[in-house]
């Protein structure tokens, strides 16, 4: 969404995506403690990514700005539902 500080609007909507293999290779290192936990959410494929397109292909501004919605701004709003 962006807005000008007085209305908001949406400017795109993007879907999510299982993390493929090459994205897994971006994630940091987990620490020792962490580690199980983060190859078994690798395994089950629980990570999800956001679209870089739109529905129709046009890349998504991913930049986001602004101190709060009263003044010009873009944010990102998630809207989950389970299955």
């Amino acid at each position: 969404m962006e807005g000008n500080g007085t209305n908001d609007w949406v400017v795109w909507e993007g879907g999510v995506h299982k993390c493929t293999p090459q994205e897994w290779e971006k994630f940091f290192a987990p620490k020792q403690t962490q580690k199980n936990k983060f190859e078994m959410l690798k395994r089950l494929g629980a990570m999800m990514g956001m679209d870089k397109k739109e529905n129709n292909e046009k890349l998504i501004d991913m930049k986001l700005f602004g101190r709060d919605q009263n003044s010009p701004h873009r944010r990102i709003e998630l809207i989950l539902q389970p299955c």
